[in-house]
C-alpha cells in the first residue's frame, strides 16, 4: 500500500483532493474499479482518497491522478498541502519527466550534447 498517513478525521487538504478526484473521475466517465485498476492501487486505496481519508496522500498517485484526470499539478499539490518546488530540475530528470517513455540511451545522449553545449559555448 501506499505510504499515506492514515487520519481518523478528515483534513481540508483530503477532503478537497477527495472532492477533485471524484468530480474529475465522474466527468470521465471512469468507475473507481477501472481509475484505481489503471493507477496500480486499490479501489479501497482510491475510495478513502476520494473521501478525504488521507491527509498526505502519495505524490506518487497524485502525480498519476494529475496526468489521468487533466488536473493541474499546481492544483492537485495546492490542495494537498504540498509544495512545488521553485527551481527547474537540470536536463536529465526533467527529460525522464518530460518524455519517460524515451528510452535511456536517448535520455542519456541527449544530456551528453546538452554538456557539450554548455561547454561550446561557455554557458553555466
Amino acid at each position: 500500500m501506499e505510504n499515506a498517513k492514515l487520519s481518523g478525521r478528515r483534513s481540508g487538504s483530503g477532503t478537497a483532493l477527495g472532492t477533485l478526484i471524484l468530480a474529475r473521475r465522474t466527468a470521465a466517465g471512469l468507475t473507481l474499479d477501472q481509475l484505481a485498476t489503471e493507477l496500480g492501487v486499490s479501489k479501497s486505496y482510491l475510495s478513502r482518497l476520494e473521501r478525504g481519508t488521507y491527509a498526505h496522500p502519495s505524490p506518487r498517485v497524485v502525480n498519476q491522478l494529475v496526468n489521468r484526470l487533466g488536473i493541474s499539478v499546481e492544483d492537485a499539490y495546492a490542495v494537498t498541502g504540498y509544495t512545488l518546488p521553485q527551481d527547474l530540475p537540470n536536463f536529465g530528470p526533467y527529460l525522464r519527466a518530460k518524455h519517460g517513455d524515451w528510452p535511456d540511451d536517448v535520455v542519456r545522449e541527449l544530456e551528453s550534447f546538452y554538456e557539450f553545449m554548455k561547454y561550446k559555448h561557455s554557458l553555466s
